[in-house]
């Protein structure tokens, strides 16, 4: 099973003994970050440490696609995003689909619009890009 994870992380671009050196959030299931909502729930911070600011400002319930309201249409987008030395997304590329391009779309341009991570030091100890992997699950809010 583990070769069979590393050998996803490889094709999605990141490499898994990295991955395993760096810090992670603790797993808590069904506890919403703080401040965060039963909308839109960012529910996966993978292969970095804890960004500068919060998590949860990144994503709410108003940035629900409308055409995915309109469709009734929920769903989890797994992101690989290529983070500059800065600490800002320059791309995402979506390495598991939600099934529903409107929310694919709407997760990648926020992530590059919003997200940002503290710079990652190089072995020379200057600042370096880095991989970092997202998950953003898309559930229709109750007062919908």
């Amino acid at each position: 099973m583990q070769t069979c994870y590393e050998n996803l992380l490889r094709g999605w671009g990141v490499d898994p003994t990295s991955l395993a050196k760096l810090p992670r959030a603790p797993y808590q299931p069904g506890v919403l970050p703080e401040g965060g909502n039963p909308g839109v729930v960012i529910a996966q911070l993978a292969d970095r440490p804890p960004p500068p600011i919060p998590k949860n400002s990144w994503v709410s319930w108003s940035d629900y696609p409308s055409a995915a309201l309109r469709a009734e249409r929920s769903g989890t987008v797994v992101m690989v995003l290529s983070v500059s030395a800065t600490g800002r997304v320059e791309t995402c590329r979506v390495a598991v689909s939600s099934q529903f391009r409107p929310l694919d779309e709407e997760s990648c341009q926020l992530m590059i619009a919003r997200a940002h991570y503290p710079p990652v030091a190089g072995t020379t100890g200057d600042a370096k890009g880095s991989t970092a992997i997202e998950r953003i699950r898309w559930v229709i809010p109750r007062s919908f």
